[in-house]
């Protein structure tokens, strides 16, 4: 009993994983370009109300300790379990 296979030989699986990759890339990638747009669309919306870039850059500043924090909790766990060789 054989299991189908691709044209070039491969498993019907090996396809699913290449086209979930490539999904998956596509939307990291349109994520991170709209995530620009918008944050280009504050920053101007930012210097237009306030006449500055300050207020742009506290609030990046804030988001990204917000963001650092959970990965830092994360890291931290995931290294001591490693010392203690569990």
């Amino acid at each position: 009993m054989n299991a189908p296979r691709g044209p070039f030989g491969e498993s019907w699986r090996a396809w699913v994983a290449l086209g979930t990759g490539v999904l998956a890339v596509s939307a990291h990638s349109a994520s991170c370009m709209g995530a620009t747009l918008l944050a280009n669309q504050f920053t101007a919306w930012t210097f237009d109300h306030y006449g500055t870039y300050v207020p742009a850059w506290q609030t990046y500043t804030a988001l990204m300790t917000l963001a650092i924090v959970p990965v830092t909790w994360l890291w931290r766990r995931d290294a001591s379990t490693l010392a203690r060789g569990a």
